[in-house]
């Protein structure tokens, strides 16, 4: 089993053109099955939503992201 960090959330959510290779890769990563994400990491990476739209996050976007990706693990 292997943790996520925060910066693959970021990436995989990034809204940025930019960072479209990161978001490709993040988002490949998500998709592994041995992975596990901790409650920290998701509180960590709505908090930075928030603080920093550069980073190509808003709550707006993050939160949606962030529950899609959590009831899709759950759920599988």
């Amino acid at each position: 089993m292997r943790f996520v960090h925060t910066n693959v959330l970021r990436y995989a959510g990034s809204i940025l053109p930019e960072e479209e290779d990161k978001r490709l890769r993040a988002r490949n990563l998500l998709a592994e099955i041995d992975l596990a994400v901790s409650v920290r990491v998701f509180q960590e990476s709505y908090h930075r939503a928030g603080r920093a739209t550069r980073q190509g996050w808003l709550y707006n976007h993050a939160l949606p992201f962030l529950e899609s990706y959590w009831i899709c693990r759950c759920s599988s």
